[in-house]
């Protein structure tokens, strides 16, 4: 599976606040498993999200076949609202909130997430929009 991606291979990357953290994965074994099963490269990182956007960064400079040069380049996929998408819009980014079809999470701020988003669903809120520094 390593090969699917091909040439494009730098162009995901797996950005988890257990595998690769390193307090929750301290030996990286998590990661490299993940990394197998998936064939996309997992983010070693020290700061969990929505803190991780400058490693984020950094890992794409490092890959420069990427072609991600700014983060307006860079759609964060996530389950979470007060990770995910506020780490997208903390570093620029677009944020794709997966709201369904994800396991349940029962914790109170997980709840409290899709009560805030419908309210402001509700008020039309609009979020901003990644601009790349080239754009005017």
């Amino acid at each position: 599976m390593a090969d699917m991606y091909g040439p494009s291979k730098h162009r995901l990357l797996i950005v988890s606040n257990t595998a690769g953290t390193s307090t929750a994965d301290p030996s990286g074994s998590d990661a490299r498993t993940l990394h197998a099963a998936t064939g996309v490269p997992v983010l070693t990182h020290s700061t969990k999200k929505p803190g991780c956007g400058p490693e984020i960064m950094a890992y794409f400079a490092s890959h420069p076949e990427s072609g991600v040069t700014h983060p307006s380049q860079v759609c964060i996929v996530g389950d979470r609202l007060f990770t995910d998408i506020m780490m997208a819009n903390m570093i620029g980014s677009y944020g794709l909130w997966v709201r369904d079809g994800v396991r349940p999470d029962r914790a109170i701020f997980a709840r409290f997430e899709k009560v805030l988003h419908d309210g402001l669903q509700k008020r039309n809120f609009q979020p901003p929009s990644p601009v790349s520094p080239f754009e005017t």
